[in-house]
C-alpha cells in the first residue's frame, strides 16, 4: 500500500480508508459458505474522492444448506470533487432476496444505477418478484408454474422510459422443449404499448400487439 502512495505521488496525509467485515468471524453452522449473517463495509477518502458502502449477506436459515439468502446493499457511492460545485459520482444499489419455502422458490431483486454530474442525472433501476412452484417437491424442475412481475426503468436528463412484465400462471414441463405449455406473459411501455403471449399447450403460442395479432 505504501509502495502505492508513493507512486501515485500523493500525500500519504490525505489517504483515509477502512474497511471492515462484522462479526469478523461469522457463524457459518450448514456450511454453504453464506454466513448467519455479516456485514461488509468500506469507507475510503483520497483527498476529494470518496468511496463509501455497506453490504449485509444473511442466511435465510443456517442449519439448512438449502434455505436460500439475502443480500442487501446500503448504496455504494463513489464521488469526485465531493463538496464542490462540480461533484460527480457513481451510486450502485443492489439487494436480492431467495427463498426455499419447501416445495416452493421465490426471489426478490432490486438493482439500481446512477451516474450523476453538475446539472444531470442518469439512471437506470430494475426490480422484480418471482416464484416458481413445482408439481412434484421430490422432482421440483420436472414441472411447475412460474409467476413474475417487474419493470425496467430508464431516466436521463430528457427522457424516461419504463417497461413492465408480467408473467401469470406460466406452466413449465420439462418435455417441452420449445415452449411454456399454460399461463401468459405480457410487456407493456411507458407509451402504453403492450405485448401480450399466451401458451395455450405445447408449442401453441398466440402472440397480440396492442390487441392486434401478430
Amino acid at each position: 500500500m505504501a509502495s502505492l502512495i508513493l507512486a501515485s505521488g500523493l500525500d500519504a496525509q490525505s489517504i483515509s480508508c477502512n474497511a471492515s467485515t462484522s462479526p469478523s468471524n461469522p457463524q457459518d453452522l450448514d456450511g454453504d459458505g453464506i454466513p448467519l449473517q455479516a456485514t461488509f463495509s468500506v469507507d475510503c477518502r483520497v483527498e476529494s474522492t470518496y468511496l463509501k458502502g455497506k453490504i449485509t449477506l444473511r442466511d435465510q436459515d443456517d442449519n439448512n444448506r438449502k434455505s436460500g439468502y439475502a443480500l442487501d446493499t446500503d448504496q455504494y457511492e463513489l464521488s469526485f470533487n465531493t463538496g464542490t460545485a462540480n461533484q460527480s459520482g457513481l451510486k450502485l444499489d443492489l439487494d436480492v432476496d431467495l427463498n426455499w419455502r419447501n416445495p416452493n422458490y421465490d426471489i426478490r431483486y432490486n438493482f439500481y444505477f446512477e451516474a450523476y454530474k453538475p446539472g444531470k442525472r442518469y439512471s437506470q433501476r430494475y426490480n422484480y418478484t418471482a416464484e416458481y412452484v413445482p408439481d412434484d417437491p421430490e422432482r421440483p424442475f420436472v414441472g411447475g408454474t412460474f409467476n413474475y412481475r417487474g419493470a425496467l426503468e430508464y431516466r436521463t436528463p430528457s427522457r424516461y422510459y419504463l417497461l413492465q412484465g408480467l408473467a401469470t400462471n406460466l406452466r413449465y414441463l420439462r418435455s417441452c422443449t420449445s415452449t411454456f405449455v399454460g399461463g401468459s406473459f405480457s410487456l407493456t411501455d411507458s407509451q402504453g404499448n403492450r405485448l401480450d403471449v399466451v401458451y395455450n399447450g405445447c408449442g401453441n403460442v398466440t402472440v397480440t400487439y396492442n390487441g392486434e395479432a401478430l
